[in-house]
């Protein structure tokens, strides 16, 4: 295993949140491409409340977070929300073997670590609240149940306050 991915793997770990993007601010506006090789912007989005999720085929919180991300999804109106995940693997057939055991009935998208530096992802899985004028609202590391309510809590929150 390589450094990097030792690394990664000890982040995902201890959730660390030393982040680059603040509260408040303009989520970067990168080019990404899914998983069927379209380019994809950020701010096609624009008007939706965004759940943006950072993840990696051996992020063992990761295999948590897609069943929640697929109740999210469903949940709440297309129309209004959205779910982004975005996949930091480097080989990208590693995070395609983890589609087939946890399949996705969101947006996938392919990630790159200017993507990550400009977001500051320290670890994985890293989560992003976007309001619908593609400001950040909050961040969250890690993933586990009681954290999965507070998103829900915060998402319904913030698409009460939309209407």
């Amino acid at each position: 295993m390589n450094k990097l991915r030792v690394l990664m793997m000890v982040s995902c770990l201890i959730s660390l949140q030393v982040l680059a993007l603040d509260k408040g601010e303009v989520v970067p506006q990168l080019s990404l491409l899914d998983w069927n090789n379209q380019s994809v912007e950020l701010s096609d989005y624009q008007g939706k409340l965004l759940y943006i999720d950072f993840w990696a085929s051996w992020c063992i919180p990761c295999k948590k977070s897609f069943p929640f991300m697929n109740e999210l999804q469903a949940k709440y109106p297309a129309d209004k929300f959205q779910v982004l995940a975005i996949n930091m693997d480097e080989n990208r057939q590693d995070a395609q073997e983890f589609l087939k055991k946890y399949p996705a009935n969101f947006a996938v998208l392919q990630g790159n670590s200017e993507l990550a530096k400009a977001f500051g992802i320290t670890g994985l899985p890293m989560a992003f609240i976007v309001d619908e004028n593609g400001k950040l609202v909050v961040k969250h590391s890690g993933f586990n149940q009681s954290k999965a309510s507070k998103k829900i809590k915060q998402i319904e929150y913030l698409l009460e306050k939309k209407q």
